[in-house]
């Protein structure tokens, strides 16, 4: 919906509100009073959530010139060698565990290579350059999570990059509140002719969504999974499997005090539907029992965000 047309609705259910709490104070009948009073709360709420997501509509413009570039040195696009080719296979997060480094995506992106013993590469940060990663791999296959941990030398090569910490997540076991989230990943252009042609070719962008509100076909399901409406989105997303899905600022808090260090990460998006407007995420704190479970030395360090 157009800037526009969102305020005029709004303003249409301010004067609907205004309405019924009139009729509602000089009517006679205490019933009746009753069921306008209703009527003019229930529009001053749409009235209300139409204008925090204007106000959220006009904000995305700071996140974009804030949260992104943060995102994006955490950020990292997986290509695999297929027949002689190089194949986009998806997007990975690089975390940092109690002195570790890992790659937490969606299983689906790394399964394939890794039962089949496909090599999997990654650009270095400065120069774009492919190198192939290794490392041990867990995974929750339902939930369709996986979790690489990398190989020492491995690590090292990914020197320039952003490694997260849990501190940057939110393992809360509360459904993410409303408000606007993020994602950044790397779509798939088809296959690549060499290392060297995918290295001046890929590139990502970030994907703006609001939680799904009404589709039963989807909310239905798991509270494992966060679901996403991509309402902005016109471009095929298949790629971005594995990104992260940030909670960048919720409904009804202050645009004006935020601050980037504010979003957090809650899901790892594992699937898109409905011409890719619907975005479904693994919450993150699967990710982090999975791990604990596999390398139970890992317990201390992620235990007090799973407790939450």
């Amino acid at each position: 919906m157009l800037f526009d047309e969102s305020l005029h609705l709004a303003r249409v259910k301010q004067m609907l509100a205004a309405k019924y709490r009139r009729l509602a104070f000089i009517s006679n009948s205490k019933p009746r009073r009753e069921v306008l009073a209703r009527k003019a709360t229930f529009y001053q709420r749409q009235a209300v959530k139409l204008l925090s997501r204007i106000k959220l509509g006009t904000f995305a413009n700071k996140i974009d010139h804030v949260l992104v570039p943060r995102i994006r040195k955490s950020v990292i696009p997986i290509v695999r060698e297929y027949w002689h080719a190089m194949e986009p296979g998806g997007t990975g997060n690089l975390f940092v565990i109690g002195g570790v480094r890992f790659l937490i995506t969606a299983a689906h992106v790394i399964d394939g290579a890794v039962d089949n013993g496909i090599a999997m590469y990654v650009p270095k940060y400065q120069t774009g350059e492919l190198f192939q990663i290794t490392g041990t791999r867990v995974r929750n296959k339902p939930l369709d999570i996986a979790a690489l941990r990398f190989a020492n030398d491995v690590a090292v090569r990914l020197n320039g990059y952003t490694f997260l910490t849990p501190d940057d997540t939110d393992c809360r076991r509360i459904v993410p509140p409303p408000g606007l989230y993020y994602s950044y990943g790397f779509p798939k252009l088809g296959a690549f002719a060499s290392i060297a042609e995918a290295k001046i070719r890929m590139s990502g962008f970030p994907i703006q969504a609001r939680p799904l509100e009404r589709c039963a076909r989807f909310l239905r399901r798991s509270p494992e999974y966060l679901w996403l409406h991509a309402y902005l989105n016109d471009c095929d997303l298949n790629g971005i499997s594995g990104s992260a899905i940030w909670r960048s600022i919720a409904d009804g808090e202050s645009p004006a005090s935020w601050k980037s260090d504010d979003a957090k990460i809650v899901a790892i998006e594992t699937g898109t539907y409905e011409r890719h407007t619907i975005i479904e995420g693994t919450r993150i704190r699967h990710a982090f029992r999975m791990i604990t479970q596999e390398w139970p030395e890992f317990a201390p360090a992620l235990q007090p965000y799973l407790a939450l």
